[in-house]
């Protein structure tokens, strides 16, 4: 598996718009090949929010990501950072 991890760097005229991303983000992952989960993360003190998303293959999460919007590809390039990494033992509770 690998795992999407995406930080951003957001003004707090952002903080509330990424909220509403997040809340809606079950859509954007629907019948995406390969997807497992995703969970998101924000900390309003730092002017951070990012997510996790994990695919069963690298493959699969690259096409997902190449699949998103132009304007959600160009606010991660223009305020946060993307990395790809394998994934070497998932588990919950």
């Amino acid at each position: 598996m690998y795992a999407a991890v995406i930080l951003l760097k957001l003004e707090n005229a952002n903080y509330d718009d990424m909220n509403k991303v997040a809340l809606n983000a079950p859509d954007n992952y629907k019948g995406a090949k390969g997807f497992v989960n995703a969970i998101y993360y924000s900390d309003k003190e730092k002017g951070e929010y990012g997510a996790i998303a994990v695919y069963e293959t690298k493959e699969d999460l690259e096409a997902h990501m190449e699949s998103l919007p132009a304007a959600s590809k160009e606010n991660i390039n223009k305020s946060g950072t993307f990395n790809i990494y394998y994934v070497n033992n998932a588990f919950s509770a």
